[in-house]
């Protein structure tokens, strides 16, 4: 009774997953970011499944969802990948409810900050994965200071869980920005990080160009120019 309340909660979640794409997000429908998306859930589901009995859930790479997602797919869809992800975790795996709210927090900044990063700055998303752990630390703090005004926690799990939740963002930040390229290959998908190195001077075929074509070369960067700022 318990396994099939959990299948038909996934698969309400996944129902309600479709339904937003079709109706705000049309073009992320395609079986390469469906593919990536159910990856992500996968992997972390498992990686969940196969944690030892007692370990600590913030060691969960939460985290590195959010950022492969909003970077690859969108930061909306990010925060609805990560949300429905957690409640599945959090029913299934009986995780306590801190669980929950420190990291759909977490999605949440994550989605505001890799909306704003620069994409020419490959160190901005180690920034990201920075803030994200600092930000999980004073989050869990907060809601460890209320448990204590009710039960008493122990400082040891205190200190080993902020521990956990801030490498978790430093590590899967350096995760990600190692893993993009090669996701980048598989999945077909053409990140800001792809465009980005598209548009660097350096490329060969760049460079033959200014070489055999100065002059094409130079009226293609006006152009470029005048376009970037068009749009």
């Amino acid at each position: 009774q318990g396994i099939l309340s959990i299948y038909v909660l996934v698969l309400l979640l996944t129902m309600l997953f479709i339904a937003y794409l079709k109706v705000f997000e049309k073009n992320f429908l395609e079986p390469r970011f469906m593919s990536l998306a159910g990856m992500l859930v996968a992997l972390t589901s498992i990686f969940a499944v196969v944690l030892p009995t007692g370990s600590s859930p913030y060691i969960l790479p939460i985290p590195g969802v959010i950022m492969i997602s909003a970077i690859f797919l969108s930061p909306r869809i990010s925060f609805l990948i990560s949300t429905l992800l957690l409640i599945v975790l959090t029913v299934g795996m009986q995780y306590e409810s801190q669980f929950i709210i420190v990291f759909i927090a977490l999605s949440l900044i994550g989605m505001i900050t890799i909306s704003k990063i620069r994409y020419t700055r490959r160190f901005d998303l180690i920034k990201v994965g920075f803030n994200l752990g600092i930000a999980g630390v004073l989050i869990m703090l907060s809601l460890y200071f209320i448990d204590k005004c009710l039960i008493d926690v122990s400082n040891t799990l205190i200190l080993r869980n902020c521990i956990y939740i801030f490498a978790n963002g430093l590590l899967s930040s350096i995760i990600v920005l190692g893993a993009s390229p090669l996701l980048e290959s598989a999945f077909h998908i053409i990140t800001p990080y792809g465009l980005a190195e598209l548009g660097d001077h350096n490329q060969p075929l760049l460079k033959r160009l200014q070489m055999e074509a100065p002059g094409t070369y130079h009226h293609s960067l006006m152009v470029s120019t005048l376009c970037e700022a068009a749009a």
